[in-house]
């Protein structure tokens, strides 16, 4: 009997377990490679830098390669709605260049407001299932958009 091959598998459970994958980038299986990346962004902005894009693109051809890989992309912000809007806004910026860059939707998680530095997106390689996309919680608080729409109702009046 082949060791290695009964032990691999043990190894990767083990690994995903514990959540030590940073430690263990490049340990593989047949449907996806374990990987990670931390994309950081400057204080008050939700603009990838190129830095950013540099790793983004990395994952994206480590992607190629596994397409039954999933990307989980979470971002951090628990301190209030603003910070938990701006951890939206975060993973928003990476999930819509890794999809500009041809990652398909079915492989991308989405992932935010969790506890943690909240100028980091951790994108960390995944099997499981959840959402590609999930609405933004408090769009008058979103980076993405001038604050005018962002926060008027239907009648033009702002909202916050």
């Amino acid at each position: 009997m082949n060791f290695k091959k009964l032990l691999k598998p043990l190894f990767i459970l083990l690994i995903t377990l514990t959540g030590a994958t940073k430690d263990f980038a490049q340990i593989s299986s047949d449907t996806c490679r374990y990987f990670s990346a931390d994309v950081v962004f400057k204080k008050g902005t939700v603009v990838l830098s190129s830095v950013a894009r540099a790793k983004l693109d990395s994952v994206v051809k480590k992607m190629k390669d596994f397409p039954l890989c999933k990307i989980r992309v979470e971002g951090h912000g628990t301190a209030s709605e603003g910070a938990q809007q701006i951890s939206w806004d975060k993973v928003a910026s990476v999930v819509k260049y890794l999809r500009l860059k041809g990652t398909k939707k079915t492989n991308l998680l989405f992932n935010y407001g969790d506890k943690g530095d909240p100028s980091i997106v951790n994108i960390t390689s995944s099997t499981e299932d959840g959402p590609d996309w999930v609405p933004a919680p408090i769009p008058c608080f979103s980076l993405h958009l001038p604050r005018k729409k962002r926060c008027a109702d239907s009648e033009g009046t702002l909202l916050h």
